[in-house]
Parts: structure tokens; sequence; C-alpha cells
């Protein structure tokens, strides 16, 4: 379980994959699972991109 900035939650699973994770699981616990998912996909995964997938497209 983890709460904490969108750059806390990006370098939380930056170590998944400097672990050499290929494939992430999210699960929000939330009263407004689609707000925060969006929410997620807006500030979370830029970072986490940037990081670690700068040469991979979206969704591959």
């Amino acid at each position: 379980m983890f709460a904490g900035t969108p750059r806390q939650a990006a370098d939380r699973l930056g170590d998944h994959v400097r672990a050499g994770a290929r494939h992430l699981v999210v699960r929000l616990a939330t009263d407004d699972h689609e707000a925060d998912l969006e929410r997620f996909a807006d500030q979370v995964l830029p970072l986490l991109r940037a990081r670690w997938f700068k040469n991979e497209k979206p969704g591959v």
C-alpha cells in the first residue's frame, strides 16, 4: 500500500521497474475510481514514462 505525491508514486513504481518489472498493476483505493484513475494517468504516468520508458510507445 502506498500514498504520496505523483513524484513519490512514480519513484515507488520505478523501484519495481528498476528491479526488472515490465508490467505494473495499480489498484486505487478510492471512492471516485474514474476521477482518480484519470488523475493517475495525467500526473504519474508521464513521470514514469519519462524516466523509465523513453524509447517505448505508450500502450506497448
